[in-house]
């Protein structure tokens, strides 16, 4: 299980005060391990209590819990003094970077919400993952600063998934909005385009078949989902059968279906 401590993040990263505070005392939900540190110039932990207690210095280390073979570990920090205010953007694109910085140094960075925005622990790196608002913190151990932090982009559901049409048939594409909203939707593929979240297209055949792109915009930031269309040349034909029409009650009778053409991998035609 993760590595825990009252007051912070399950799984860390966890940032101490190297002039004040402490011990603390570090747990998990599986008893009988080893508490180890990686090294002991910021601080020491006891083997088997898991009360950490600072030495004075700053820096960072790992602190790890060992049981048999298996271990779980998470980076510690420990700083001073105030941290100053965060430097860098408010905003980032879905899948895209920013750097935060805080003139401070020998911090930990950490984001309210994962499902929002990412950071890294020690480099300020945040990255957006889905559309939202989080907030981002630095702390030295002893103080901290935060700032807010909005991932624009669009959370995407693709209907019909997968998309798979008979020639001849209407094919009917849909982007659904989950969240984050857009400026601007489009589609395109080998058998037409839309510039809205639905893309119609009649008569298919197999020229229709391929990869479908579904692009929405937010601001400057774009993001784009893809959807496969196949296309099924023949009709397949069915055939059932059951091992005995009348049978006594508690009995048993198999029923199966099988076919003879159509619904094969041949009779799909995909274009990548």
């Amino acid at each position: 299980g993760p590595i825990t401590s009252s007051g912070l993040p399950d799984g860390g990263p966890f940032g101490l005060c190297a002039t004040s505070g402490g011990p603390w005392t570090f747990g998990n939900a599986i008893s009988g391990g080893t508490w180890s540190l990686a090294s002991t110039t910021i601080a020491t932990i006891g083997s088997t209590s898991g009360i950490l207690a600072r030495t004075g210095t700053t820096g960072t280390t790992t602190i790890s819990y060992t049981i048999g073979s298996c271990s779980s570990t998470a980076s510690l920090s420990m700083g001073s003094g105030t941290p100053a205010s965060i430097s860098g953007a408010s905003s980032v694109c879905v899948s895209q970077s920013t750097t935060l910085s805080d003139a401070s140094g020998g911090g930990v960075w950490t984001s309210s919400d994962i499902t929002k925005a990412t950071v890294g622990a020690f480099t300020g790196v945040v990255t957006g993952v889905g559309p939202g608002t989080s907030t981002i913190t630095y702390s030295s151990g002893c103080a901290y600063v935060t700032q807010s932090m909005t991932t624009n982009g669009s959370a995407v559901t693709i209907s019909p998934t997968p998309a798979n049409i008979c020639a001849g048939s209407t094919l009917n594409l849909t982007a659904i909005i989950v969240s984050g909203g857009g400026s601007g939707y489009s589609w395109s593929g080998p058998g037409g385009s839309s510039s809205t979240t639905a893309l119609t297209i009649t008569g298919v055949s197999t020229a229709t078949a391929g990869v479908y792109t579904f692009s929405a915009t937010v601001g400057s930031c774009s993001e784009t989902f893809t959807q496969i269309v196949n296309v099924a040349t023949s009709v397949p034909t069915v055939t059932a059968t059951v091992s005995n029409a009348t049978i006594c009650s508690g009995g048993t009778s198999v029923l199966s279906a099988s076919y003879t053409t159509g619904l094969s991998a041949t009779n799909f035609i995909t274009i990548l």
